[in-house]
């Protein structure tokens, strides 16, 4: 078992100290770090550097790999809207950057609650994943709560993420969030059984029991609402031997927290050291 953690959360952490920051995960014990990377912008300028720009992602690999920390995928952003903006365009930004960095999967998230989102994004990540297949480069979709919302497509009721990988193809893997599968579908162990073919990494995030409960909406969430794993009411129990019958997982659960009202390092320690013991 390996154990990463998401940067989303450290903003404040990595924008006062960038390295220092990177070296307190590696003193955490975290195996992974996974990076959020905006394509299509050159410069990292003002950006806060919980959001990279290609120069930041090679300088964070190269100073982690000398603590044997590995980054070995990353949430990309972009806006497939701008008008700079082409499958081929995205597919050169791919190719280059597992050409400088050695990180060949690639994670994305459209946020979409309804039939026209998921047709979009499912129609531009299927033709991503086709453009880089020969450059060994896998494409993942990360989902969030909204997806898992009801939705009618085709005379039917499904879901968003539903209808999304019915129309991606089956070159695009998942990136199940365990904890907004929890929050949206109650039942985060249903969402993983069904998807259990295509996912191929994990992203852990726990929540106070309170907002678990059916009725709270994402805009009712703060930042007590984000705990350090284990420590919320999300069940992880049974997650080591579900995760075993997905059979393209990679082995590493990734912490996604993406807040606290605390210390975010310390939660992190906190999670780290959780899932750790879940392995026991």
């Amino acid at each position: 078992m390996k154990v990463g953690t998401q940067i989303f959360g450290l903003k404040k952490e990595l924008t006062d100290d960038f390295y220092g920051c990177l070296d307190q995960l590696c003193d955490a014990g975290f195996d992974v770090v996974e990076g959020i990377v905006t394509f299509f912008e050159p410069e990292q300028g003002e950006r806060p550097l919980n959001d990279w720009v290609e120069d930041t992602l090679e300088k964070a690999v190269a100073h982690l790999a000398k603590r044997m920390v590995t980054v070995p995928s990353f949430h990309t952003r972009f806006d497939p809207d701008r008008e700079d903006f082409s499958i081929e365009a995205l597919a050169e930004i791919t190719r280059r950057v597992k050409a400088r960095t050695g990180i060949s999967r690639f994670i994305a998230n459209g946020m979409f609650d309804d039939k026209e989102g998921a047709e979009k994004w499912a129609k531009l990540m299927k033709a991503w994943a086709e453009a880089v297949e020969e450059d060994d480069c896998m494409i993942i979709y990360h989902n969030h709560d909204m997806e898992l919302d009801e939705i009618e497509a085709d005379g039917r009721k499904t879901t968003a993420l539903e209808h999304f990988f019915a129309l991606a193809g089956d070159k695009v893997m998942m990136q199940i969030d365990f904890g907004w599968a929890a929050f949206a579908a109650g039942d985060p162990y249903a969402v993983l059984s069904k998807y259990k073919d295509r996912i191929v990494s994990i992203h852990l995030k726990d929540l106070a029991p309170e907002v678990l409960k059916p009725g709270v909406k994402r805009e009712d969430l703060c930042a007590d609402s984000f705990v350090a794993i284990g420590e919320g009411g999300v069940d992880y129990s049974r997650l080591p031997d579900a995760a075993a019958e997905c059979k393209n997982f990679d082995g590493c659960f990734i912490i996604d927290q993406d807040n606290s009202a605390g210390s975010m390092i310390e939660d992190l320690k906190k999670g780290c050291a959780y899932i750790r013991s879940m392995s026991k």
